[in-house]
């Protein structure tokens, strides 16, 4: 538009479109077009400022039916999380909005589109984001206000983790006393559910436990020791685990010499011919053998029933509690029974 005015020269280079105010006055019309005058107003008395007119004088206005409805506000998440993490559904507030503007241009208006990007997020977003009005396609519709013209958004971003049992291994550092051996190593439970992220987990074959010491140990060691896990990961449950180290005497065989004894011999008779020890070998736990007193030992021959003469007779031996004899030498004994 342009506008025709006069002023005093010492005013008139200085002067700009911001002098000027132009506007129309719809007041009283109704729908429909309508051709009104131009009205041209000066914001300054600078240099005695005045409006000659304006071109064009008059404008064409159609003036339409001011249409209102609510949309559905939709989230757009662009992007992905960081690796290893995994974005939950969007949540808006509020969920709807309204639409203002013409009847056609309204109708068209089907949602209400906010914008977010996740690209490398590690933690929940929370966004306060502007909506563009769009119409079924995800086309932008203009000419149209949206109120409110912004909604908050948030979206959930959490690790990505997978849940797996794993075996327990037990760290038993130390050796038992000498003369015992372990025999065997229980762990209660033997494996655990395992919780962490997807590419951790995965990983994991075993879990180990914090080191159980036995060394000197005579019994079995029975204790509760914490998981080691590796960073980033849980176990589901206490983490924790009782280790019981099942320890025994070794098994050995020690060698003793025994005197030998004669039972049973009737009355009126002598014996000849014993030695007067005997070799017997005993099996059983190495500890007790090592501290074996030979008195506990027992060897001897029966003579009852023998009469006078030469007598071949078995070496018999009784042994200590937990100990077996498995060799006797000599194993039999030839005795001369006499008139005495």
């Amino acid at each position: 538009m342009r506008v025709r005015a006069e002023a005093s020269s010492d005013v008139w280079d200085r002067l700009s479109p911001d002098d000027f105010r132009a506007f129309v006055v719809l007041s009283g019309l109704g729908q429909g077009t309508h051709q009104v005058p131009v009205q041209v107003e000066p914001r300054t008395a600078r240099g005695g400022l005045r409006v000659l007119g304006a071109e064009p004088p008059r404008v064409e206005v159609s003036l339409v039916p001011l249409a209102v409805k609510s949309v559905p506000v939709q989230v757009m998440v662009e992007g992905s999380p960081a690796d290893g993490y995994a974005a939950g559904p969007a949540q808006v507030d509020p969920a709807q909005v309204t639409v203002l503007g013409p009847q056609e241009l309204v109708s068209a208006v089907a949602k209400a589109v906010a914008r977010i990007e996740l690209a490398g997020a590690r933690a929940d977003l929370v966004r306060a984001l502007p909506l563009e009005p769009q119409d079924r396609l995800g086309v932008l519709v203009r000419g149209v206000s949206l109120d409110p013209s912004a909604v908050n958004v948030t979206v959930p971003v959490s690790r990505i983790e997978t849940a797996r049992l794993v075996p327990v291994t037990p760290s038993i550092v130390g050796s038992p006393a000498p003369g015992y051996n372990v025999v065997g190593v229980e762990v209660d439970p033997p494996v655990v559910s395992l919780v962490g992220p997807e590419q951790a987990a995965g990983a994991i074959a075993s879990l180990s436990t914090a080191q159980v010491n036995i060394s000197g140990a005579r019994a079995d060691v029975v204790r509760t020791v914490p998981l080691d896990l590796p960073a980033g990961v849980v176990v589901r449950g206490p983490g924790q685990v009782t280790v019981r180290v099942r320890v025994q005497p070794a098994p050995g065989q020690a060698t003793f010499g025994v005197p030998l004894r004669a039972e049973g011999l009737d009355s009126g008779l002598s014996v000849s011919g014993l030695p007067p020890l005997v070799q017997v070998t005993l099996s059983g736990p190495l500890p007790l053998l090592q501290g074996l007193d030979p008195s506990g030992i027992v060897a001897r021959v029966s003579l009852a029933g023998l009469g006078p003469g030469r007598h071949l007779v078995p070496v018999q031996v009784m042994a200590p509690s937990e100990t077996t004899a498995i060799a006797v030498v000599p194993a039999q004994v030839e005795v001369v029974i006499s008139r005495s």
